[in-house]
């Protein structure tokens, strides 16, 4: 059986599919970086194990996933059937060789002995035939970022004891052929640690978070990102949530909603080379976390949009690709108004690569299963597109609200209490900018083309002309223009 296809989140199904090493190298080697990290595998299966090793090979990681570049191929030598013996000499020769083995041919070499056997992914059938005998990532980066926001700190912990039961098989076999226990599980306990130290935080914040935007660049690559860099891209992220959260709030409850002045987006941690940021929405402080957002006097139905449309933002990102928006999106954000509103705040946080950050991937609770696809400055020009021509239109007509929240950036105001209907969201061109500064808190009619939810309700209109009909002020709204 061939190679099956990639899904729809990069990965192939689960399983394990039989192939040639010519059909993985067609499959997986399709640019330059992976033509090379290809032949660095093959080179190291046929020079450094088919030779010595009559045992399955497994290759696992982001090699067998859509990854552009990814950094290596992981190999793991099963030993499951094998002698003491044959054993003992695999460990050691992981044992002695891993690093070189890395450095030299990019590729992460490891050993599967008897124990808790989800190791690895890939079997590659006995070196000596050539033949694949499985590709498939399960405990791959792609893979780590298709179950995230699942149960992710039983996650990690469920993966802890996989790596647990290696180091238990690792030392009886050392101490069955008169060897010191202590000097053949560093791998493991290195592969530990890192599981530890680079996933546990991050699993923690992602169940504990609404939203989770993980930061890639050349200004997050140091240890220890420099105080402007996290100040800047938390004052984003916080712009952004603040945008989402306060007109989806406005849309639900029409009605003006205070904004707590101490909200800001936890950080959590960071994980070496990127910066890993977490938010939440609560009720009141007794119900959030230290250091969350919270929306007084809003509970019940309206709190609970405002939370999904925060989490819609990583929704969203799932439907941008190189040549467009995917019409999904019309699906995972039926609210015309709620799905303008997240593409908004997403293509203001796509990157511009101009200030040290070139990637950005976003996770939340409203989609489990589903890898990360991250933001590029690529991904900003297309959601600048949206952004330009948001409204499928299915009618046109006139109303009349009052004006309570604006964006001058985005080109947005809400008119609410509008008769039958509740809350419009309105998009303007730049000859109305100076018109725009004015209408806040002020009754307005607006015309133009609409799109209306399943309802047939109106909730987003592309505005063609806007008149002032009650220039007296109403009190309390919202001006976004940070």
């Amino acid at each position: 059986m061939p190679i099956p296809n990639l899904n729809e989140h990069g990965l192939l199904p689960a399983g394990i599919h039989d192939c040639s090493l010519e059909e993985m190298t067609v499959k997986f080697a399709w640019n330059d970086h992976r033509q090379q990290l290809m032949c660095s595998f093959t080179r190291f299966l046929r020079g450094e194990i088919a030779s010595v090793f009559d045992h399955p090979v497994y290759a696992d990681g982001s090699f067998v996933t859509d990854k552009e570049r990814p950094n290596d191929v992981d190999v793991v030598l099963e030993m499951l059937d094998a002698s003491d013996a044959q054993k003992w000499q695999a460990l050691d020769f992981m044992r002695e060789h891993q690093a070189r083995i890395r450095r030299q041919h990019s590729v992460d070499f490891w050993v599967k002995l008897p124990g808790v056997n989800d190791f690895v992914v890939l079997p590659i059938r006995r070196p000596q035939d050539g033949q694949v005998q499985g590709v498939g990532p399960q405990t791959s980066e792609r893979d780590t970022e298709d179950r995230l926001m699942g149960a992710w700190t039983e996650t990690v912990e469920a993966k802890a004891r996989i790596i647990h039961g290696q180091i238990s098989a690792a030392r009886a076999l050392a101490e069955r052929n008169g060897y010191d226990p202590d000097e053949v599980d560093g791998p493991y306990l290195e592969l530990l640690g890192k599981l530890y130290r680079d996933e546990y935080l991050f699993a923690q914040l992602l169940d504990e978070s609404d939203l989770v935007a993980h930061f890639e660049g050349p200004a997050v690559a140091a240890k220890v990102p420099t105080i402007s860099v996290v100040t800047s891209t938390c004052s984003a992220l916080r712009k952004q949530i603040r945008h989402v959260a306060m007109s989806i709030a406005g849309l639900e409850a029409d009605k003006r909603i205070t904004w707590p002045a101490e909200l800001d987006p936890r950080l959590s941690g960071m994980v070496p080379g990127s910066l890993v940021v977490g938010v939440s929405v609560q009720a009141d402080e007794s119900t959030a976390l230290e250091g969350q957002a919270t929306l007084p006097d809003v509970s019940g139905p309206v709190l609970e949009a405002v939370r999904n449309a925060v989490k819609s933002i990583a929704v969203v990102t799932q439907h941008v690709h190189d040549e467009g928006i995917d019409e999904g999106i019309d699906e995972d954000c039926p609210d015309p108004a709620v799905r303008d509103t997240v593409v908004v705040a997403a293509c203001e946080l796509a990157p511009t690569g101009k200030k040290g950050i070139d990637r950005l991937s976003l996770y939340g609770q409203d989609a489990p299963g589903r890898a990360a696809v991250p933001l590029t400055p690529r991904s900003r020009k297309v959601l600048k597109g949206e952004v330009r021509r948001p409204v499928r239109v299915t009618g046109s007509g006139s109303f009349k609200g009052v004006v309570r929240a604006i964006d001058l950036d985005a080109r947005r105001f809400e008119i609410r209490s509008v008769d039958d209907i509740g809350a419009i969201r309105c998009i303007y061109g730049s000859d109305r900018d100076a018109l725009a500064k004015e209408i806040l808190d002020k009754v307005v009619v607006v015309a133009g083309e609409y799109e209306a939810q399943a309802d047939q309700r109106p909730r987003l209109i592309q505005v063609s002309s806007m008149e002032v009909v009650d220039a007296q002020r109403i009190s309390g709204s919202l001006l976004l223009d940070e």
